[in-house]
């Protein structure tokens, strides 16, 4: 059903406007690949061993669509059935939906790409190596079909010229002072090339999940490279446009007549994804990246990520989907300072696809996460039973992510028995990270009230936990089981005694950030056993386990609004940080949190409007003084994961110093029921 929240309708023919000149829309300090520049490798910025083409065999390419002679219009009609399959795939028909992919994967780069796409949203829920090196294989071939593809459409009589100046890249570009210089692509060869740069995007996509240093820099040499491609069709999509518009004729209908729909939104989709991720990229990945020298530009990437979302061509959906993804996920880091933002955008655009593809799971999944961020955990808990309940039996990871994800609501409504069953079910079926699964079974069987019988099942559990630890990205155990392996050992040393009594759930919740997502009288009741376990460990000397109870006092009453509480529970910690030696995280985050509550604390000074003053600037500059204090920690757990957080906060902070003014309003978190209209039922 259309509502007030659905993006603007989709016009097929509207040719996007953009201030500014022809330049690919990607600011690049340094003298781009075709100057000789090179890597600390010695190979040519933007290239890297996992970047490199792969070529196709003579049979491979005997196989190849020519498509010289296809008009806009042929293009389209080729292009209609990777929109069906993309469809069929959100209407959870995914063996169908890739049977139409695999039917012209070997003679076309579009089919070849949506295969490849299929494959790396099975590598995002199945967090699986092989899952994730069968995705950039797949895209890699579609990279290489893209170039054959290009080579067979280009110009007999142009070509050696074609071939010369698409060497030269960036780098031409941006010694470019017109639009002339640059030769003017056919319909096929721009197609190529978009694809062609896609799938080196998507395939940038999969290390942005592994959490890692090195991950985040193979996906910055990936965007490099996906950017020398988009920068090819940039040039040519503002120079047509340009034209057009100076010939004052019928833009609309010229510009269809030059390039297909389809085309078109993947120059917005591709461009404005690259943008949004460049912009996004952590501070110390991006002092790495610096080498490369490009910056990204997030309000024009959301723009053309805008355009995209609003046509009824193949990249429509993907594009959404990313939108929706993007900012739910991503405002979860920290829904004080990113859910203002990101959570109208992520429920504006998942709650359309919902009404397109309404037991689609990707989407009831993501949107769940942004009911969650709302602290409507009911609504939260409804979206992935459904989402669980359509998940098809041939791709039963999807279900089990959903689980994780339901076990996680579970914790945050208290219910640790259920959370308890749910982790047990994902670590007996190897889902993600079983070490985590049996710790976190251990840790909801500890806040339940104790027994023998369940101390002892706690330990029994810790010590499997410590055998399941397997996941490495980079040659490294993952943090998260770094983290399981130092409270396992915890837990054994102490044999169990006094484990339950330390409240391990509540840590848990803590680094998860689920404390922003509880309703008030579960936020009660945590201040509560927390305020008693630290009268009970008054006489500690403990100064690890009295840092953690501390840390999540100061987490939950920022929550409830207890700002003296808060701030108190900071000051220990500060003041015994020297003694902490053991849970050397709790330091960072808590300068991290001190940034947040006192934002927050303005904020609601702010809106009660008693008449005293409030410098809302000078309160976001504050905030950005302690995470400046929280950045230059390193070497403990979890390290990347708050740096992560770190910067996507300060990226939101600096936007709102950069404003002409502040009002209160630009601060608002909204609510479920603003984010929701009344007649959305999952």
């Amino acid at each position: 059903m259309p509502t007030a929240s659905d993006p603007p309708a989709a016009s097929t023919t509207a040719v996007p406007r953009l201030s500014g000149e022809a330049n690919f829309p990607v600011e690049d300090d340094d003298t781009g690949p075709g100057s000789g520049a090179a890597t600390p490798t010695g190979k040519p910025i933007g290239e890297s061993p996992e970047s490199s083409t792969p070529e196709l065999s003579e049979s491979e390419q005997a196989k190849v669509l020519d498509l010289s002679d296809f008009s806009p219009a042929d293009l389209e009609r080729l292009d209609s059935d990777v929109i069906r399959a993309i469809a069929i795939f959100f209407s959870n028909d995914f063996d169908g939906a890739l049977a139409v992919m695999k039917s012209k994967s070997e003679s076309d780069a579009l089919f070849a790409l949506g295969e490849g796409t299929f494959s790396m949203l099975k590598a995002m829920t199945t967090f699986d190596m092989e899952d994730i090196a069968t995705a950039t294989a797949l895209l890699q071939r579609a990279e290489a079909l893209a170039a054959a593809q290009l080579k067979l459409a280009a110009p007999k009589s142009s070509a050696n010229r074609f071939s010369k100046w698409i060497k030269g890249g960036a780098s031409f570009i941006a010694q470019s002072t017109g639009l002339s210089s640059a030769p003017r692509l056919t319909p096929a060869q721009i197609r190529s090339t978009i694809v062609r740069a896609e799938a080196s995007l998507i395939s940038s996509f999969l290390y942005l999940f592994q959490e890692s240093l090195m991950a985040f820099v193979k996906a910055g040499l990936g965007l490099r490279k996906s950017q020398g491609n988009y920068a090819t069709a940039w040039q040519n999509y503002q120079a047509w446009a340009k034209e057009f518009e100076a010939a004052g004729g019928d833009q609309s209908k010229e510009f269809s007549d030059k390039m297909d729909l389809n085309t078109r939104e993947g120059v917005q989709f591709g461009i404005g994804a690259l943008n949004v991720v460049l912009s996004i990229l952590p501070s110390k990945v991006a002092r790495l990246i610096s080498l490369f020298g490009y910056k990204g530009d997030k309000s024009l990437g959301f723009e053309l990520l805008e355009k995209a979302c609003a046509t009824s061509g193949v990249r429509a959906p993907i594009a959404q989907l990313f939108m929706g993804g993007y900012n739910a996920v991503l405002s979860s880091f920290a829904p004080t300072v990113l859910g203002p933002t990101m959570l109208p955008l992520a429920s504006r655009h998942l709650v359309h696809s919902l009404s397109i593809y309404p037991t689609s799971p990707f989407h009831l999944l993501l949107t769940a996460r942004v009911a969650r961020s709302a602290r409507n955990l009911d609504l939260s808990n409804t979206l992935l039973e459904r989402a669980i309940q359509h998940t098809p039996a041939t791709w039963p990871e999807i279900a089990m992510l959903c689980k994780y994800e339901r076990s996680m609501n579970a914790m945050g409504q208290l219910d640790w028995a259920k959370a308890a069953e749910m982790c047990a079910e994902l670590r007996k079926r190897t889902y993600w990270s079983p070490a985590f699964f049996a710790y976190s079974e251990a840790v909801a069987l500890a806040m339940v009230p104790p027994t023998d019988k369940a101390r002892d099942k706690v330990v029994k559990l810790a010590a499997e936990a410590k055998g399941l630890v397997t996941r490495k990205y980079g040659g490294k155990v993952i943090s998260v089981e770094q983290w399981v392996i130092k409270k396992a050992d915890w837990v054994e040393e102490s044999k169990g005694d006094g484990v339950c009594e330390t409240l391990p759930g509540f840590e848990l919740l803590f680094i998860w950030n689920m404390f922003a997502t509880m309703a008030p009288a579960h936020l009660d009741q945590v201040a509560a056993q927390v305020s008693d376990a630290l009268d009970a460990f008054a006489s500690e000397s403990n100064a690890n386990v009295l840092a953690i109870l501390y840390v999540v006092l100061a987490a939950v009453e920022k929550e409830r609004h207890n700002w003296e509480a808060a701030n108190r529970a900071m000051e220990w910690i500060r003041e015994h940080e020297e003694e902490i030696d053991v849970e050397t995280w709790v330091a960072p985050m808590a300068a991290y949190l001190q940034g947040v509550v006192g934002l927050s604390e303005v904020l609601e000074r702010a809106r009660a409007g008693s008449g005293e003053p409030v410098d809302l600037k000078a309160a976001v500059k504050e905030a950005l003084v302690w995470m400046g204090k929280a950045a230059k920690y390193s070497d403990f757990v979890f390290e990347f994961r708050l740096a992560f957080r770190i910067h996507l906060v300060t990226i939101q902070l600096e936007e709102w110093l950069r404003a002409d003014s502040l009002t209160i309003d630009m601060f608002h978190l909204p609510t479920s029921s603003e984010l929701f209209p009344p007649e959305f039922s999952p």
